[in-house]
C-alpha cells in the first residue's frame, strides 16, 4: 500500500506552494483497528490520543477507521439500538466527538514518527486565536480502480485567521473507533504521522490543502 501526502498553499485565489511526499508513517494504531474487525476481535490497553487505554471491542458491529470528520469543534452523536435479551447492536451510543480530533490533523512539531505514538506532538487547535487554524471537514473522494492500483483521496482545507504565521511540520489522521459492550463509546486514534521537513508556512488570511492518496495495487 502506498501513500502520498500532498500540501498545497493559497493566497490571494493563488497557489502558492505544493509539496508532495510519500508517507511512510503508518502506525500501530492502524493496524489495531484494521485487525480488530477482521479477526472478530477485542484488544485491550490501546492508547487514544490522550493517553488513556481503551477497549476496541468487535465482538459486534462497531465503528472502525472512520476518519470522516465535520469541521471546526462541530460534534457528531454516534448512535445505539437496543435488541432484545439485553442485546445492543451498532456502535458509540453516548459519544460526542470533536470533527478537529478526526480526520486529517496538523501540528508543529518535527520530532521523528515513532510507529506506537498515540497522537501528534503538538496538534494545533481549531479555531481563530493566535496559533490556531479552522478546520474544514474532511473530504473522501476518488475512488478509482485502474491497472496497476486501486486509488481513493482523503482531503482536508485549513485556514489561518488568527493574526500570524503558523509553520506546519507534523501531519497526521485521527481515526474512530469503538469500545463496542465496554462502554458503547467511540474514542479517537492516532493512525498515521508524517513530519514536513521543512515546513510549510501559513501566514495569516492564507489556506492550506491537505491530501493523503492511498493507492493500493490491483
Amino acid at each position: 500500500m502506498k501513500t502520498y501526502l500532498t500540501l498545497e498553499s493559497f493566497g490571494e485565489g493563488k497557489l502558492l506552494e505544493k509539496r508532495t511526499q510519500q508517507s511512510r508513517s503508518w502506525l500501530k494504531h492502524f493496524w489495531d483497528l484494521f485487525y480488530g474487525p477482521i479477526g472478530n476481535l477485542s484488544l485491550n490497553s490501546v492508547p487514544d490520543i490522550n493517553g488513556a487505554n481503551r477497549t476496541l471491542d468487535y465482538s459486534a458491529v462497531a465503528l472502525n477507521l472512520a476518519v470522516n470528520a465535520p469541521g471546526g469543534n462541530m460534534g457528531f452523536f454516534t448512535n445505539r439500538e437496543y435488541y432484545g435479551s439485553g442485546a445492543w447492536i451498532g456502535f458509540g451510543g453516548l459519544g460526542v466527538n470533536d470533527g478537529s480530533n478526526g480526520g486529517i490533523v496538523l501540528g508543529t512539531d518535527s520530532t521523528p514518527v515513532t510507529p506506537i505514538q498515540n497522537a501528534l506532538v503538538a496538534k494545533v487547535p481549531h479555531g481563530e486565536a493566535a496559533g490556531n487554524l479552522l478546520y474544514a471537514g474532511m473530504e473522501i473522494y476518488g475512488l478509482a480502480i485502474a491497472n496497476p492500483n486501486g486509488e481513493f483521496k482523503l482531503r482536508r482545507f485549513f485556514s489561518n485567521v488568527s493574526g500570524g504565521d503558523i509553520t506546519i511540520q507534523e501531519v497526521g489522521i485521527y481515526s474512530y473507533g469503538s469500545q463496542g459492550y465496554s462502554g458503547y463509546e467511540v474514542y479517537t486514534y492516532c493512525i498515521a504521522r508524517d513530519v514536513v521537513s521543512p515546513g510549510v508556512l501559513i501566514s495569516n488570511g492564507q489556506l492550506l490543502a491537505v491530501t493523503y492518496t492511498v493507492q493500493i495495487a490491483v
